[in-house]
């Protein structure tokens, strides 16, 4: 195993306003069971720090072959007066620098017997 990096962007209005102070939540999901490894907050322009993540020998992605050549992470970003947005399956290939656009999405006024949650998966590239 090597390391790969990730970083985590929040906007609103199409990527214009960027979301401070989001709680970011990094996870993996290993034996069925989904670990935490980092919990960030969002700076003023709606960043996070970038975090190192294990991920597959660069080798395995210098070439087709059998064995996925990424990592598969979790984000869950959660802001008051927002839904919450959760990316499933995000790549973080060795030595690489993945950075997640999350568009966040305002909550209407009222909220009662609506699902605040969106979820998004992302689909696996070719090996």
């Amino acid at each position: 195993m090597e390391k790969g990096f990730l970083g985590v962007s929040t906007f609103a209005a199409g990527r214009i306003l960027p979301i401070s102070d989001a709680f970011v939540y990094v996870s993996q999901v290993k034996d069925d069971k989904e670990e935490l490894l980092y919990s960030l907050i969002t700076d003023e322009n709606g960043n996070t720090t970038v975090v190192s993540l294990d991920a597959p020998d660069i080798e395995y992605s210098e070439s087709p072959g059998t064995v996925r050549p990424f990592s598969l992470y979790n984000i869950r970003v959660l802001k008051d007066g927002f839904f919450t947005t959760v990316i499933k399956d995000v790549q973080v290939f060795a030595k690489r620098i993945t950075i997640q656009n999350v568009d966040m999405v305002p909550l209407p006024e009222n909220t009662e017997g609506i699902n605040t949650t969106n979820t998004f998966v992302v689909l696996p590239q070719n090996r």
